[in-house]
């Protein structure tokens, strides 16, 4: 054979060539997928270090909810959840008539995470995926819910204090920007500030009141429980014009108004 001549190729090559540039892609995929990868935090599914878009939901259960107050709550959550984009952030808070007298601590605060729909399983782990977003999100927020027909003896019903407290604490945080609030209530106020279970309250003049949340910019929408007998009077009795001169005060962006039999 002449030293020119070209020596023929083995047929072991390309199946080796083939193998060696796929295990070098799959090396840069993962080495470009540590580098680039987000730290979670462990509790509030939040990426560490991001500001968050934060809906805010607010229960009163004050006044207890009817079956069919309760059926229809559920569906606003589920519905507000499928609202958030991956890695907006979910708190809810019920009224604290007691410890607190307005905010509770939250029931319930978290990012939505990534669902198995969005994964790229070239990458990522499709059954961690949805075992994240089902048992340490979905399925907690389920728990909230399932508790709804519990029966809660009040005192009060602090929900001006709440609203309140709520403008207060997003503000301190300038990692979490508020951008809903979703208030579930009778509307019902009731405590030492200001209360419609007094005659002459209706008819107050905002500027007296101590409290006053500020809502600039941010979106507030209200589920009006209806009740029935006396309580049911005192609602047909400008409460809702009350509240909503409130929200207007506080420099809410959007206020939208549904009622719940």
């Amino acid at each position: 054979m002449s030293l020119f001549e070209e020596k023929p190729a083995s047929r072991h090559s390309f199946p080796m060539y083939f193998g060696v540039v796929l295990l070098l892609i799959l090396g840069g995929l993962t080495v470009w997928s540590i580098v680039t990868s987000t730290k979670i935090d462990d509790v509030t599914l939040c990426e560490v270090g991001k500001s968050n878009n934060v809906t805010v939901i607010l229960f009163d259960k004050t006044g207890g909810f009817s079956a069919n107050q309760s059926r229809m709550i559920t569906k606003v959550i589920e519905a507000k959840v499928e609202e958030l984009s991956e890695g907006e952030r979910l708190a809810v808070y019920k009224l604290d008539d007691r410890e607190y007298e307005g905010l509770s601590q939250p029931l319930f605060d978290k990012c939505r995470p990534q669902s198995e729909e969005s994964v790229n399983e070239l990458i990522e782990n499709k059954q961690m995926v949805a075992k994240t977003y089902n048992e340490l999100f979905m399925d907690e927020l389920h728990k909230i819910t399932e508790n709804l027909n519990k029966e809660s003896d009040a005192y009060s019903s602090p929900i001006l204090e709440s609203l309140t407290d709520i403008s207060s604490l997003y503000s301190i945080d300038k990692n979490l920007k508020l951008k809903n609030v979703i208030l579930i209530s009778d509307l019902l106020q009731h405590s030492k500030d200001f209360s419609f279970y007094e005659s002459s309250s209706i008819k107050s003049n905002l500027k007296k009141l101590s409290l006053l949340p500020e809502f600039f910019g941010i979106n507030v929408q209200v589920y009006w429980l209806l009740r029935t007998g006396k309580e049911q009077k005192m609602q047909d009795n400008g409460v809702i014009e009350w509240w909503e001169d409130i929200f207007t005060a506080s420099e809410a962006d959007d206020l939208k108004v549904r009622k719940i039999r």
